[in-house]
């Protein structure tokens, strides 16, 4: 669908936030343009698709709005090729400007069922949402009343106090898996155990450079109050605020890869990423910290190995799969070798492969060290084609051994 001039629309995209009430606002967006959209050969699946690759984000809940609206009386869902045309036609009422307005919804929430339970005008009825919380104050602070010029709370103008379902307020809930840069306290923000609320604050002052401290005998898991307007100097020592468990969880990965990463070199990493002076101390206890979380980490994960084994042969039928480990005279048990081929990948090898094979190996780098063993055939397109694999504590005899005698009997040689 084109316009009538025959130009095309300009799509300003917000997403990677969520929107909250009082007054409705999209919270701390990524906003994206893209000029000369052409809807004449989109489709509305087409479209979902193109805004997902193109904010690489899911596509769920859209929404959009003119730039001539308030958001709050404005914003319409794009949930169905209806609704899609709609837009459309929307887009192109302006003349002049063509242009719009979309916005990802990464909350999930009834939002227009919120908005539009009422309809409502200026001055006679109070906006109420969908979710209620105990606090009183926080109800309060959060969704104040209208007031009249003698300062008295305007009743409902059908003045119904049947209704079964009670004046609600909405909350927007915080999100662990929102990137540290991008957390944003926000006023009646929830959070579902205090470790969320002091990561969201500590990411929050760290990357914007204020001071802030802990609060004694506070036990209050939502923000009652909360002033965002910051005019004090930036500041490098944030004190207890900034943990070296905060720092050891921030570079797992940098330790998983550099295990052998000095003390210095990790107190210089955490200064060029986060602006901030780390004490030689923090540092020496977040690689412990993160050396403990890695180590636990590896131990669940080693425990499972015989619930992995099964489900490979359960998802592969046909596919051998073996496991030892070592029993130590104090009763522990230790991993030692494993051994993999899977159905596919040895009738692949039968049918189409010369029955020749090799041997390969390398070196498992990083936490857990070992050695990686395959048992390799090159396929019609000269690309390496894997028959069999085992990991291994050691390479000795006894493990090439172990490992050769068991492709054998699958591949039947």
């Amino acid at each position: 669908m084109e316009a009538s001039n025959g130009k095309y629309l300009t799509i300003d995209f917000h997403f990677n936030d969520m929107f909250a009430p009082n007054p409705l606002v999209y919270l701390n967006p990524m906003r994206m343009s893209d000029r000369d959209v052409d809807f004449g050969g989109m489709d509305y699946r087409e479209f979902v698709l193109w805004v997902s690759k193109l904010t690489r984000r899911s596509c769920e809940n859209l929404y959009y709005c003119s730039t001539h609206e308030r958001l709050a009386e404005g914003i319409r869902r794009i949930d169905n090729v209806a609704d899609y045309f709609e837009f459309i036609k929307d887009g192109y009422m302006d003349k002049q400007e063509l242009r719009m307005n979309v916005y990802i919804d990464h909350a999930d929430k009834e939002l227009l069922t919120d908005i539009r339970e009422c309809e409502h005008e200026p001055d006679e009825e109070v906006h109420t949402f969908d979710k209620t919380d105990d606090d009183e104050f926080l109800n309060k602070l959060c969704s104040k009343p209208i007031l009249n010029s003698n300062q008295e709370e305007v009743n409902d103008v059908d003045g119904d106090k049947d209704s079964d379902k009670d004046d609600e307020v909405v909350f927007p809930v915080f999100d662990e898996k929102q990137e540290w840069d991008k957390m944003v306290p926000v006023l009646g923000m929830k959070f579902a155990n205090p470790l969320e609320l002091k990561l969201c604050l500590t990411n929050y002052v760290v990357r914007n450079g204020l001071w802030a401290t802990w609060m004694k005998n506070e036990r209050s898991f939502q923000i009652k109050s909360l002033i965002d307007r910051h005019n004090c100097a930036r500041v490098f020592k944030f004190g207890s605020i900034v943990s070296y468990k905060w720092i050891g969880t921030h570079f797992m990965n940098d330790i998983i890869q550099k295990p052998k990463m000095s003390i210095r070199k990790l107190k210089a990493k955490v200064s060029k990423r986060f602006n901030l002076i780390a004490s030689v101390g923090q540092c020496r206890n977040a690689r412990k910290y993160a050396f403990q979380q890695i180590e636990g980490t590896l131990i669940e994960h080693y425990a499972k190995t015989w619930s992995y084994g099964e489900e490979l042969k359960r998802t592969n039928p046909g596919s051998t799969v073996k496991m030892e480990v070592d029993v130590m005279s104090d009763g522990e048990t230790y991993f030692s070798k494993f051994y993999v081929c899977l159905k596919g990948l040895k009738d692949g090898w039968i049918e189409g492969c010369r029955r020749v094979i090799r041997l390969d190996g390398c070196f498992l780098k990083g936490i857990c060290r070992g050695q990686l063993l395959a048992a390799i055939r090159r396929d019609a397109n000269n690309h390496i084609y894997p028959v069999a694999w085992v990991v291994v504590a050691v390479e000795n005899k006894e493990s090439w051994k172990w490992f050769l005698d068991l492709p054998i009997d699958d591949i039947g040689m």
